[in-house]
């Protein structure tokens, strides 16, 4: 089965950091993962950010860098660890966060 996510950054009342949620193919019968994103997010989501996912069960699933740029109304999304990108995404803006869809680079 191929790695492929959904997820949810929403924004929050503080102006550096986004709430996460998402699920894979492999969690999708054991419930929704959470996380945070920390960055400069007062003028959008464009930037380098620091995101902490949880497993379902409140586990770490890992701490990633996150780069996210613009192309027009859809966003570029690529996460790090050591400096290597692990997972690729896209997003789009909705009216509380961003709705983004992501893969496991192999």
């Amino acid at each position: 089965m191929a790695y492929v996510g959904v997820g949810y950054y929403r924004k929050t009342t503080a102006p550096d950091a986004l709430e996460a949620t998402w699920t894979t193919a492999l969690l999708f019968d054991k419930g929704l993962g959470t996380g945070m994103v920390k960055g400069a997010f007062s003028n959008g989501y464009c930037g380098n950010h620091v995101v902490t996912y949880f497993l379902p069960d409140g586990s770490n699933a890992g701490t990633f860098d996150l780069l996210i740029e613009r192309s027009g109304a859809a966003y570029r999304l690529s996460w790090r660890t050591e400096g290597r990108v692990v997972f690729t995404g896209l997003g789009v803006e909705t009216t509380d966060g961003l709705a983004i869809g992501f893969t496991k680079v192999e």
